[in-house]
């Protein structure tokens, strides 16, 4: 009843070394490796220091067609990254790879059995369903955070950047640890992180460098500045463009409410980093493009930027009035059994037949139900199904909220036969099994068009 543009292969060999173990004990990373130099890499370059170093202790080495300092960093080969990182400061060798295997998998099968109940949950925050797609500045401090975390001997406090010191970081004490140990300093004076922007092996490198190497690790004073960067564009445009509306509930779901200003800021940001990206790589930005490709299949920048906004949103949703949002949810749910009768079984014959039965004996619906119903659905859902817009064939959708409960219906007629529903009440078990979905708030019935929305954003930043 319940009815490449971006993704270039990762020659990962060339990109990333597999550094020999390391001992725990003295310095975690020693040079190993005599520079070999590279034709994109100059002695001016800010990158210089970091490329070299990074070479030199086996960390990072070149692809083939250079260092490539401007190509961007991959999710497996931030995981790589981590990897050799926390097996410099544990001295417990990364296995070799298993054959077959995907060339990062052995990579990820070490970080997590390195993890304890601390950080596991950071490790299921990280996208391992889109390895081959271009890593962001949040995904990859995730990893480094993995490294850092549990360490104090290794990463001491540098600095004292408190939670709202941070133009565009909110509730994000991970990322906050990494600029007080001098990892991160942000891009620019201010401090400002821009997680939601790819990173490209030059900047990886510099981050890599202040992993390994303490005398590499940055002291700073941030300097607040006026809001004049994206994000504070993006904050304007939201609340026009929502008018007044940014603060309300978009969506619930479970017991959470999230607020249409936190999904549309996502959703405008994810559209940058994918905008950006485009232009990168000298590609026409395109709802229809698609991230991601061979194995893992393809996420269109649609979908992707859908996912990224209801996930940010859900992550920054206040507690509401559950109340409201049970009410809500049975605004938007049904529940329901029928008697299905296909062609085969006499069709609408036999339906006609079955409701005049029902007609003066509606307490027969059920005995009838196991006699004549052809649903195997039923056998799984006894008490009925409970569902909500769009998860049924719209026949029985319509035929049910046409109904109160309790009341019966003639046939209706769908492509899988001729149904006779039964409208059930909904009680508080369906709601505590069944109400972790997404609802629509009042205030936004038909939700947020993302592609009008960046359409209309990106004429404001013009």
């Amino acid at each position: 009843m319940k009815k490449q543009i971006l993704a270039a292969t990762l020659a990962a060999a060339l990109c990333l070394s597999a550094a020999p173990a390391r001992a725990a004990e003295g310095e975690p990373f020693p040079s190993l490796n005599p520079y070999p130099g590279y034709a994109d890499v100059k002695e001016g370059d800010w990158f210089y220091p970091s490329a070299k170093l990074c070479s030199e202790m086996g960390l990072m080495q070149g692809t083939g067609n250079g260092f490539e300092p401007g190509k961007t960093l991959s999710v497996a080969e931030c995981a790589a990254l981590a990897a050799r990182l926390l097996e410099g400061y544990t001295g417990k060798a990364i296995p070799a790879n298993a054959p077959g295997a995907a060339w990062y998998q052995n990579y990820v099968d070490y970080l997590n059995q390195h993890l304890d109940t601390r950080n596991a949950s950071i490790y299921g925050m990280l996208p391992w369903s889109e390895p081959e797609r271009a890593a962001t500045r949040r995904e990859f401090a995730l990893f480094l955070y993995l490294v850092t975390d549990g360490n104090e001997s290794a990463f001491p406090a540098l600095n004292s950047v408190s939670e709202g010191d941070l133009p565009d970081v909110k509730d994000d004490s991970m990322v906050l640890s990494l600029y007080n140990v001098g990892i991160l300093k942000g891009t620019d004076d201010a401090g400002t992180f821009a997680g939601e922007k790819t990173l490209t092996r030059a900047e990886a490198a510099a981050m890599v460098t202040r992993m390994a190497r303490k005398e590499e690790r940055l002291t700073f004073t941030l300097t607040p500045a006026p809001d004049q960067s994206p994000s504070g564009d993006r904050a304007a445009f939201v609340q026009s463009y929502l008018q007044g509306k940014a603060d309300k509930p978009y969506f619930f779901y479970g017991d959470k409410a999230a607020t249409a200003g936190d999904f549309l800021t996502a959703a405008l940001t994810a559209a940058d980093q994918l905008n950006d990206l485009c232009a990168q790589q000298g590609v026409a930005f395109a709802w229809n493009n698609s991230l991601g490709s061979g194995e893992q299949g393809q996420t269109y920048f649609i979908s992707y930027v859908y996912t990224k906004a209801n996930t940010a949103a859900l992550d920054s949703a206040v507690a509401a009035d559950p109340q409201a949002i049970y009410a809500a949810w049975q605004r938007q749910t049904y529940k329901a059994k029928h008697i299905l009768i296909t062609e085969e079984k006499g069709g609408k014959e036999t339906a006609d037949m079955l409701c005049e039965t029902l007609k003066s004996n509606p307490d027969q619906f059920d005995p009838l139900l196991t006699i004549y119903g052809e649903d195997p659905g039923m056998k799984a859902n006894p008490d009925g199904y409970v569902f909500g817009p769009g998860e049924m064939v719209t026949e029985f959708e319509e035929g049910t909220k046409a109904l109160q409960p309790g009341q019966i219906s003639q046939p209706i007629q769908s492509s899988f036969g001729w149904h006779i529903i039964l409208r059930l009440p909904l009680t508080q078990a369906d709601y505590e099994s069944g109400g972790n979905r997404i609802l629509f708030s009042e205030d936004f019935p038909d939700g947020i068009d993302v592609t009008a929305a960046y359409a209309a954003y990106l004429t404001f930043k013009s």
